[in-house]
């Protein structure tokens, strides 16, 4: 639309030499409203898909229009997989940073802003041309790796954890961070983006049950583990609502 406006006025002047010279500022006037409609498009669609902050994908580009990437890479995989007999699919990465709300109530949100920032550079450095790195939360992430072999998830999720637990030096301060990763694959663990992005969070979840700065692949027992979680919270809920509790005195 801008070149084409631009395009459009350029040649028309050189073509008219003899247009009036307010003919020729009504072409140009027309082609700086097209310029300018044609910038502030580019700029509501950058943000659009993008986070402010970091300049990476953001919550609604993954969960929005993600999913026919995703159903595409998906097709491609299983044929891959049935054609070379290896294990190769989509994984999504679930990250979250330990302790980040210690940093930002301590430090100040502008640090806590350019820890962000600098997680994002440090994970777009292992992520392949056909690799998506977004934010989703406040210090949430996701990384999605496309056909990806396990061998090749673990050795990058593996870098990726070290790479982040490198020192931070920001405004004087040497900052340390940890990260809980939690990791699902297609199609073993479903086919469909939201499916695996809440089967990887369940993962990451565990990670930091199991101490933090670490990773985990998602298995079924973590989905009991979670509804029976998710049930007992209901049960404590009506508990309060009804205040049905009683005491137990051990007189010893």
């Amino acid at each position: 639309m801008i070149s084409s406006s631009i395009g459009w006025s350029t040649r028309h002047v050189i073509k008219y030499g003899n247009l009036s010279g307010s003919q020729i500022i009504l072409l140009i006037i027309y082609a700086t409203i097209g310029w300018f409609l044609g910038k502030q498009y580019d700029k509501a669609k950058f943000y659009s898909e993008k986070d402010i902050l970091t300049g990476l994908y953001n919550r609604r580009f993954v969960y929005d229009k993600f999913s026919k990437l995703f159903h595409r890479s998906l097709k491609n995989s299983m044929k891959n997989s049935r054609l070379y007999k290896k294990e190769i699919g989509v994984a999504i990465l679930y990250i979250d940073l330990d302790r980040f709300k210690l940093i930002n109530d301590s430090l100040g949100h502008h640090i806590g802003d350019q820890i962000l920032t600098c997680v994002s550079e440090r994970l777009k450095v292992y992520a392949d041309e056909r690799d998506i790195v977004a934010r989703i939360g406040g210090d949430e992430f996701v990384f999605v790796l496309y056909e990806a072999q396990s061998d090749q998830i673990k050795n990058k999720v593996e870098a990726i954890l070290r790479a982040l637990s490198t020192p931070y030096f920001l405004e004087e301060n040497e900052l340390y961070l940890t990260v809980s990763i939690g990791i699902s694959q297609s199609p073993d663990h479903g086919q469909d983006i939201n499916e695996l992005i809440a089967k990887a969070d369940t993962a990451m979840y565990r990670a930091k049950q199991q101490g933090k700065n670490q990773y985990q692949f998602y298995i079924e027992e973590m989905n009991a583990d979670t509804l029976e979680r998710l049930e007992l919270e209901k049960h404590l809920h009506k508990a309060i609502e009804k205040m049905n509790f009683f005491y137990i005195i051990n007189r010893g």
